[in-house]
């Protein structure tokens, strides 16, 4: 369960990759290095600390960045709360797993 959540992680840090590169393979590679990193890979299997407040650290940082593409937008106001209320959500989620999840306030 903590591989595919490790998984889950990949994949978002790819879209995170793709949406600040402006590229594709760029996303694509930062999701590699991830993956091939000798010690995350290796505690992915395992560690039921550590991957979740990085799968949560990553989640947390790419609804960040979908709430501020939204703040420009003129969308329905419910769309906006909804979208404010899943990132508040992921940092819950980040805070509640390890102490240093604080750093996500400011």
């Amino acid at each position: 369960m903590i591989f595919l959540i490790f998984v889950f992680s990949l994949i978002l840090f790819y879209f995170l990759g793709r949406r600040l590169f402006h590229n594709s393979w760029l996303g694509l590679l930062g999701a590699v290095f991830l993956a091939i990193s000798p010690r995350i890979f290796a505690d992915a299997f395992y560690n039921s600390k550590d991957i979740p407040f990085l799968v949560a650290c990553i989640t947390a940082i790419w609804t960040l960045l979908i709430l501020l593409d939204n703040l420009s937008q003129d969308h329905k106001w419910w769309i906006f709360v909804g979208i404010m209320l899943l990132h508040a959500g992921a940092c819950a989620v980040f805070m509640a797993t390890r102490v240093a999840g604080v750093m996500i306030l400011p």
